[in-house]
């Protein structure tokens, strides 16, 4: 008689996961810590070079605690209307909204924060974040329902991370190179639209999941084959969708 399968320790399992959000959240929050060196070091000489160096260095830093009060803002406008349009209209076109509009909104932020003025500072930040906020509410649902049950997690999870390091780690490499060589925002300009024109391609190829089957999907995933256990796929509604095959018991 074989010996049954040992689990892995739980020691190795916590570590695996200690260290998957470790990399995880040092990755998000990469941009927020190099916004604040920037904001504490160049910002305040860069925007406000007629203040006094302290007044500089904190209305730097009032622009980037801007960042910090309108997400949670956006959360509460764009989570709400994001999921109330999402459901209503579909995933999609709430996401090509948001960019398509930061796409439009690239010269016009440029524009304002070279004004060094603060008040058109908070405008440019704001109405990015507003278009942002439009991609970020309906993102989660959207990603997610693109994968079956069994590997949503994963799928999104992987997806999302990928990107942070292929395109999100790269951005203020790319901005910094092409400022110092070109001594203007318009080649960052141009190089946000692209990215939005990139983003408005991918989304639009992809498919509305608004009204997707999970139930069907997870079917699908596991036709040919019984579930493994020989058990039941759940559904959206909490129900569940047989998997083991006639005549078993």
């Amino acid at each position: 008689m074989a010996a049954p399968a040992t689990s892995p320790p739980a020691s190795a399992n916590l570590r695996r996961i200690v260290a998957a959000s470790l990399i995880g959240t040092t990755i998000e929050w990469y941009d927020f810590f190099l916004y604040g060196s920037a904001a504490a070091l160049v910002f305040n000489k860069l925007f406000f070079p007629g203040s006094d160096p302290l007044v500089g260095t904190l209305l730097s830093f009032l622009t980037y605690a801007v960042g910090f009060a309108a997400r949670p803002i956006g959360a509460l406008v764009f989570g709400h209307y994001g999921d109330r349009l999402g459901r209503r209209i579909g995933r999609r076109p709430v996401y090509l909204l948001g960019a398509a509009g930061v796409g439009v909104w690239a010269f016009p932020f440029f524009a304002l924060v070279d004004s060094n003025r603060f008040g058109l500072l908070l405008l440019a930040v704001s109405v990015g974040l507003v278009f942002h906020g439009a991609m970020y509410a309906p993102q989660a649902a959207f990603f997610a329902e693109m994968f079956a049950t069994r590997m949503r997690y994963s799928g999104a999870s992987i997806g999302a991370q990928f990107s942070s390091v292929a395109a999100g780690a790269p951005a203020p490499l790319i901005a910094t190179a092409l400022l110092a060589d070109y001594d203007s925002p318009t080649p960052i300009a141009l190089y946000v639209i692209a990215a939005a024109l990139l983003t408005l391609l991918a989304v639009g190829m992809a498919r509305e999941t608004r009204s997707r089957d999970l139930a069907a999907v997870e079917g699908n995933a596991v036709e040919g084959g019984p579930v493994a256990g020989g058990g039941r796929t759940a559904g959206r509604d909490g129900g569940a969708s047989s998997a083991v095959p006639s005549g078993g018991a």
